[in-house]
């Protein structure tokens, strides 16, 4: 598993006088109980920021301090555990989630992984196309014979959750590919525009309200 070298050296463990073992009991613990409330409740109880500082320094706590890694860290983990009410599926590939970028280091870092991998010299360049990036729901779609045939999200990375008909609703998404090949597997970000979400709280508020006046009337 690879993480950002720069970010991860600049993370200082200041206080020299805690246990190791005490700290990296109470990172685990928190940091599986914050992807547990994004990833299966929908309810993050971190901020981004606050979550990828913790999760550096117990990787640098782990690496110092092997003996006391928990075996289910959640340093070795992508997402969170599936939600109940949906059936599992198994991705044919895990799926894997992006690293985040701090500074310049971390870029330069980068790239020389890339080039490491494609056995490029490092005075190669490469040119790279670059997209904002949309904090949504990561989900795989699959289609047979240009027929959409199911839709998972991440889920744990190995296991995600079927919400083929969720996604079925989703206009933007085709249901069928002209002259698509026998299997293909699409990658992506599912996710609400502003205006959209708007419009579904003024919805929401409509039924509620409803609700609220019929809960009224049936008042003894």
């Amino acid at each position: 598993m690879h993480y950002l070298k720069s970010t991860y050296e600049s993370i200082k463990l200041t206080n020299t006088e805690y246990d190791p073992k005490e700290r990296i009991d109470e990172l685990t613990l928190k940091l599986t109980e914050a992807n547990s409330a994004y990833h299966t409740d929908d309810a993050p109880i971190m901020s981004d920021y606050e979550f990828d500082q913790q999760r550096l320094e117990l990787i640098k706590l782990e690496n110092l301090y092997p003996q006391f890694k928990h075996e289910n860290s959640p340093t070795g983990k992508v997402g969170g555990d599936t939600a109940r009410g949906f059936r599992k599926v198994k991705h044919a590939q895990v799926m894997l989630s992006l690293d985040n970028a701090f500074n310049n280091e971390d870029i330069e870092e980068f790239e020389k992984r890339i080039k490491r991998f494609l056995g490029l010299d490092d005075d190669y360049s490469i040119t790279y196309v670059a997209e904002t990036k949309l904090d949504g729901l990561a989900i795989s779609l699959t289609y047979m014979e240009g027929v959409l045939v199911q839709a998972a999200t991440r889920g744990g990375g190995d296991i995600g959750e079927d919400v083929t008909e969720n996604v079925s609703t989703i206009g933007s998404i085709p249901k069928r590919l002209e002259g698509g090949p026998e299997f293909m597997e699409i990658r992506g970000e599912v996710f609400m525009e502003k205006a959209d979400f708007e419009q579904l709280n003024e919805a929401q508020k409509v039924l509620i309200d409803k609700a609220k006046e019929e809960g009224k009337k049936n008042l003894p």
